[in-house]
């Protein structure tokens, strides 16, 4: 069953862009892949209000693994190997 059949949507202004937001269901996955063959290893569930905040947490998990951070099934963004937050 897709959770989005029992969620209640909310308009939000997140980032100085409006989106629709499941309420109560604003978690970001952030994948770990291994570094060679690409597979994924783990992932770890982030809670944040909007893409720019998931980033920053997800940032904080750099190192050794390529990252993609993910909300739903739309790719937020990907972390190389070692990148610096900048």
């Amino acid at each position: 069953m897709d959770d989005t059949q029992n969620a209640n949507w909310t308009f939000v202004l997140c980032c100085k862009h409006f989106i629709w937001v499941a309420s109560g269901m604003g978690n970001y996955r952030l994948y770990f892949f291994q570094k060679l063959g690409g597979h994924i290893e783990r992932f770890e569930p982030i809670t944040a209000d909007c893409d720019t905040e998931a980033m920053k947490v997800a940032m904080q998990f750099k190192g050794l693994s390529p990252l993609e951070l993910w909300w739903r099934g739309r790719k937020v963004g990907e972390i190389p190997v070692g990148q610096d937050v900048g």
